[in-house]
């Protein structure tokens, strides 16, 4: 992830008068996001599209970690995707498709959502 980091901001330091990732506009963070996907971004010392993938799967990860972990704050993606966290018992919902889960997330701790 770090040398994939690193080669996207330098890639932008060339390519957008010496701005980083992070200062890009959201439009052009997309534009690159996607030709990172499709393999179209050249970078140095790493697939454009091996680190893409690295980085989705890390951003998955962090959509279902506990929030002790240091993400997820406030179980904030939990409640967006409607995952109900640490639940003792949610069977009765496992085969739901068409409704959200009613009661908020669980965490580790036994916090509520």
């Amino acid at each position: 992830m770090r040398v994939g980091i690193k080669a996207v901001d330098a890639s932008c330091k060339t390519a957008f008068s010496g701005k980083t990732f992070a200062q890009l506009t959201t439009g052009q963070q997309e534009e690159l996001l996607k030709n990172a996907e499709s393999g179209k971004l050249v970078l140095e010392d790493i697939s454009s599209k091996l680190f893409f993938t690295n980085l989705l799967n890390e951003v998955r990860n962090g959509y279902f970690a506990d929030p002790s972990h240091g993400g997820n704050k406030n179980m904030g993606a939990w409640k967006m995707i409607g995952y109900p966290g640490m639940r003792a018992d949610y069977m009765d919902w496992v085969t739901v498709r068409d409704k959200p889960y009613p009661p908020p997330p669980v965490d580790l701790a036994g916090r509520r959502g």
